[in-house]
């Protein structure tokens, strides 16, 4: 289980890496919205949240 842990939460970390990089290369390119722009950060957001929830519990077991 602890394994598990430790790849979902890079899985996390990557996917919000992930969402932050395609938000940028859409400003830069001049494709989308500021309302995609901001969905693609709030679920980067969530990701990187859910990642330092798991590392805690990591750390706390």
């Amino acid at each position: 289980m602890r394994d598990t842990r430790g790849v979902v939460s890079l899985a996390f970390k990557a996917v919000a890496l992930a969402m932050a990089v395609v938000t940028i290369v859409m400003i830069v390119l001049g494709t989308g919205n500021m309302s995609s722009y901001v969905m693609f950060l709030s679920i980067g957001l969530f990701a990187i949240a859910l990642a330092a929830v798991m590392d805690y519990e990591k750390r706390k077991d």
